[in-house]
């Protein structure tokens, strides 16, 4: 009887691509002993390596999972193998047991194992492992029905090439691998959801599957691109709603399937599979219509600014404050409250990943700076309890000051490759967590800081979208580095509103931040907020803003003249509008009284205001087109009115500080060319 690592081995219980499976005893201890070829284990993979993952698989313990008892390397014969021993399950996979029944399970059977699968499945995934080979034989049945499943997380240490007749071909079964995977895109727990999607599929239609093809390549072609046959074809019974849960399940892109366990084992349950009935189904998120909101970035001088709009009648949605100004600042934060003005804050954690940061002395004394003599690295928030308390520290500085909205950290990404990606998508999902576990915590919204240009490529707008989606936060703000609200490139502004109109698909709000009045075109065309500073603070800009004030920020006063969608120097603004032939410029808001002269004493009172005015009207339009209708009209009256004023040559009204209007009328007017 041969024996590797003390295990003596007996009958064989099957076998696949990488090796067999054997019944084995050690020590009077029965197990399933599965034997992988040397050829087959991932190149770099030495026998501490294969035995720290396999030790990694260990700590997934549920009553719906196999047990890894062992690992290790040894000889049968000459020849070299790796080992896992197993816990020893008496029953048999459900590929077998599904045939067994004749290609067909009753109702309350398949809800029963499709819900321990999604158990099985949370066990897992609580690990941050992906089984990646989600398949009938890869599910387990014991004697009891009780399900358990098998062979979680090892595909990730095999050598695709050894594995598959094709050289190259992806590891897991063709029929139940993700798009994802296909693609060589970043995969997460969700490529298991569509593995199950498949597999239900596959039970619910007598053993059918949604591609059919003569080869794996057309296979994967079809995987990667095609809908699947809709279920109903194959079953003429099966309800409607069932057969949308199993589609949702497998869609395209891992941001429209269900994320959330619960949700989707409740799915199962409540949705019958024969009998259409009304019930609650899964479903991908769609699109929510919410309030048109804007949202104002304060200098710590601007309180004064917003007592005199407020007491003069005005209301905000909300203001966003510095973190780092507090406590320094904390009457501020009373006088708001006593106003009635909602708060929250900018957590300025991208600038820590950058020297300058050292210049500030209230972002250096924050408490949640992991440590203030130095340059914060993601090397810094590599391990899961590193992630932990940066991200709580931060909530509670939030949650301390009664912030009306909570942002997770976050941190300049220049592209998806950047390191910061991850990091950041897990302190969201830390940060909710942890909000969670207060009593009536704020929400909790995702910041995303970005380079536009890396996006103005479909797919990379596409994978942004599926790779922060996972994070399932309650809202979404943008900065987007180098773009403001005078951007000259249509690519650039098309990229941004179609990232903006990507992310509302997950039913959340989105905001693009820092556009000033470009914001009105975002909102006119169907973002639920945007954000600007106070005639001020219209852009982000990596070079610039992360850096000390002082050197970083245009502190020139400016006044917003609404007729030419322009927020000038103040000396400026007041030249053209003391000009008889542009009276009809001049501003008659509870402010400016019509004024031309001493703008500077009311100049933010009065942009804040116009603004909430200009928003106002949004509000009250009934659709998008309505909205878009009345931007591009103010978009072309301020071009003629700009034109008009160049003309005049009182001030230096360059082409430069208007030509983005043009940009603004391409890209937010219909594509018919008509009027819009």
């Amino acid at each position: 009887m041969p024996t590797i690592g003390g295990y003596d081995i007996g009958r064989l219980l099957g076998h696949g691509a990488y090796g067999e499976t054997y019944e084995a005893t050690k020590s009077g201890e029965r197990v399933a002993l599965k034997l992988i070829r040397e050829e087959a284990i991932q190149q770099g993979y030495d026998v501490r390596r294969f035995q720290r993952e396999v030790r990694a698989l260990q700590k997934a313990v549920g009553r719906h999972v196999v047990r890894f008892i062992d690992s290790g390397v040894g000889l049968i014969g000459n020849e070299t193998r790796y080992f896992v021993a197993l816990e020893y399950l008496e029953g048999q996979d459900l590929s077998r047991a599904f045939h067994s029944a004749g290609n067909t399970f009753s109702e309350p059977d398949l809800k029963r194992i499709i819900t321990q699968i999604i158990a099985g499945l949370d066990t897992v995934h609580a690990q941050n492992i992906v089984h990646r080979d989600l398949k009938p034989a890869n599910v387990f049945l014991n004697q009891s029905g009780d399900v358990k499943l098998l062979d979680f997380g090892l595909v990730k240490m095999l050598d695709y090439t050894t594995l598959t007749t094709m050289p190259g071909q992806p590891i897991g079964t063709p029929l139940y691998i993700a798009p994802e995977i296909l693609r060589g895109d970043v995969v997460d727990y969700r490529a298991d959801f569509y593995s199950l999607g498949v597999m239900i599929y596959h039970l619910v239609t007598r053993g059918n599957y949604p591609f059919t093809a003569r080869t794996p390549l057309e296979l994967y072609a079809q995987v990667v691109n095609n809908p699947p046959t809709p279920p109903t074809r194959h079953n003429r019974l099966l309800s409607s709603e069932f057969e949308n849960l199993i589609l949702t399940l497998m869609a395209k892109q891992p941001y429209e399937r269900p994320s959330r366990h619960d949700e989707l084992g409740q799915g199962i349950q409540t949705t019958p599979i024969d009998v259409p009935p009304q019930a609650k189904v899964v479903t991908s998120p769609k699109k929510v219509s919410y309030q048109k909101k804007c949202f104002f970035h304060l200098l710590q001088t601007e309180k004064g600014d917003i007592e005199q709009f407020v007491n003069a009648g005005g209301r905000l949605d909300s203001v966003i404050y510095p973190a780092h100004f507090l406590p320094r600042y904390k009457k501020s934060l009373e006088e708001f409250r006593n106003l009635g003005v909602p708060y929250f804050f900018d957590p300025m954690t991208y600038r820590l990943a950058y020297s300058s940061f050292a210049q500030t002395q209230g972002l250096v004394k924050l408490p949640y700076v992991p440590n203030p003599k130095n340059v914060l690295a993601p090397a810094a928030l590599q391990s899961l309890q590193a992630q932990q308390t940066y991200a709580r520290a931060c909530i509670d500085w939030q949650l301390q000051w009664k912030c009306s909205i909570l942002v997770a950290p976050f941190h300049f990404c220049r592209d998806l490759s950047s390191p910061w990606t991850d990091i950041d998508i897990k302190l969201i999902e830390e940060s909710i967590a942890y909000a969670q576990s207060k009593t009536n915590a704020p929400s909790v919204y995702a910041w995303l800081c970005i380079n536009i240009e890396q996006y103005t490529i479909e797919s990379n707008r596409l994978a942004l979208l599926n790779r922060y989606s996972r994070a399932r936060a309650d809202g979404y703000f943008f900065y987007v580095d180098t773009f403001d609200e005078r951007t000259n490139n249509p690519l650039q502004l098309r990229a941004y509103l179609d990232i903006i109109q990507l992310f509302q698909k997950l039913g959340k709000p989105v905001f693009a931040c820092r556009v000033g009045t470009l914001g009105l075109g975002f909102l006119a065309a169907g973002a639920d907020g945007a954000s600007t500073g106070i005639a001020s603070l219209t852009t982000f800009s990596e070079s610039t803003l992360l850096v000390n004030r002082s050197s970083g920020y245009d502190m020139t006063k400016k006044y917003y003249i609404p007729g030419l969608m322009l927020t000038l120097p103040v000396p400026m603004a007041q030249d053209i509008l003391s000009d008889n032939r542009n009276s009809s410029l001049r501003c008659n808001c509870p402010h400016c009284g019509g004024a031309s002269r001493g703008l500077d004493k009311f100049a933010k009172a009065h942009f804040l205001y116009a603004r909430t005015q200009e928003i106002a009207m949004l509000n009250s339009l009934g659709d998008s087109s309505q909205r878009l209708d009345w931007f591009i009209k103010r978009v072309r009256d301020a071009f003629q009115n700009c034109e008009n004023v160049r003309k005049q040559q009182v001030v230096a009204l360059t082409p430069g500080y208007y030509s983005h209007m043009r940009v603004w009328q391409q890209v937010f007017s219909p594509p018919t060319g008509g009027s819009p």
